[in-house]
C-alpha cells in the first residue's frame, strides 16, 4: 500500500525502462528511463502479468475465473471431466515452477487410479 511504501521510503517510478545499467562486476547498477533519468538500483523485480493460453479450456466451455485461468479441483480437474491443468493456467494457485510440478504428480496419480480402475 502507498502508507507502507512511504514508511520504508521506497519510490515508485512508472516510466518505461529503455536500458539496463551494469557496473564493472556486471552487476545490476540501475536502469535508464525514457525520460532519460537514470535510477540507481542494486535489486529488481520482474512482473510481467499473466496472459492465459486458454484457448482449449474455453472452446470445451471449462470453468475460468475472471482472469482466464482454469478453475480446477484439489487434483487439477478441470469442470471438463479428465481434463487436467497444470502450471500458471490454473486458477487458485501459486504459478512457481515447483508448485507446477507437483499439480502434475498429483494429477498423474489420479489418472493412474482411473487408468487402473478400468482394467
Amino acid at each position: 500500500t502507498q502508507s507502507q511504501l512511504q514508511k520504508y521510503k521506497i519510490d515508485v517510478v512508472s516510466a518505461p525502462i529503455t536500458q539496463i545499467i551494469a557496473n564493472a562486476e556486471e552487476s545490476l547498477a540501475g536502469f535508464q528511463l525514457d525520460s532519460l533519468q537514470n535510477i540507481e538500483a542494486d535489486i529488481g523485480f520482474v512482473c510481467l502479468g499473466i496472459r492465459p493460453n486458454n484457448g482449449l479450456a474455453l472452446a470445451l466451455n471449462a470453468k475460468v475465473d475472471e482472469r482466464g485461468l482454469v478453475v480446477t479441483d484439489q487434483q487439477g480437474e478441470s469442470s471438463i471431466p479428465n481434463m487436467f491443468v497444470i502450471g500458471d493456467l490454473r486458477a487458485g494457485s501459486m504459478k512457481q515452477i515447483y508448485t507446477a510440478w507437483q499439480h502434475a504428480v498429483d494429477a498423474v496419480q489420479v489418472i493412474d487410479r482411473r487408468i487402473r480402475a478400468e482394467q
